[in-house]
């Protein structure tokens, strides 16, 4: 890592403010693989319709969010992600929800999963439809446990 004289002073400024600077942390192979197999799981949960398993892999803190691909703002905290996730469960008769071109990065306690979404479904009213989404999960490690915490997709756009 380069700092130049900008960079240094910043950082010297925020020393001198009273904040800690932390140390870098290479990320874990260990905690890459489990934060895979936890988003892995999220998918595999929606497209078997089950909620039960879903809701295992949330964390149910007051913090969390969900932007679904068409929503028009955020959901906030565990009540209301909970209700929209199975409202949107409950609309579907079948689906086949996976996640592609992945890059997934662990840090602390931190983790996030950037890529796309494809959704191939069909409703319980019998329409059917495919659509993609750019989509970002963020995952938190509470107690050894990898949760999802944040949950955003976009529409990709067609062109």
């Amino acid at each position: 890592m380069t700092v130049n004289r900008r960079s240094g002073a910043l950082i010297a400024s925020i020393a001198m403010a009273g904040f800690a600077v932390l140390p870098v942390r290479a990320q874990s192979q260990t905690d890459i693989l489990a934060v895979t197999a936890v988003n892995d799981a999220y998918y595999a949960a929606i497209s078997a319709l089950d909620m039960a398993a879903v809701e295992k892999l949330w964390s149910h803190e007051s913090y969390i969010t969900w932007i679904g691909p068409r929503a028009t703002a955020p959901v906030t905290g565990w009540p209301a992600v909970q209700s929209n996730l199975k409202a949107l469960i409950e609309r579907y008769a079948q689906v086949e929800y996976k996640a592609s071109d992945t890059h997934v990065y662990a840090i602390g306690t931190m983790a996030w999963v950037v890529g796309r979404e494809t959704n191939e479904a069909r409703l319980k009213d019998g329409s059917t439809g495919t659509f993609s989404t750019l989509a970002t999960n963020v995952f938190e490690n509470k107690d050894g446990r990898w949760l999802m915490v944040s949950h955003h997709a976009n529409l990709v756009p067609k062109q």
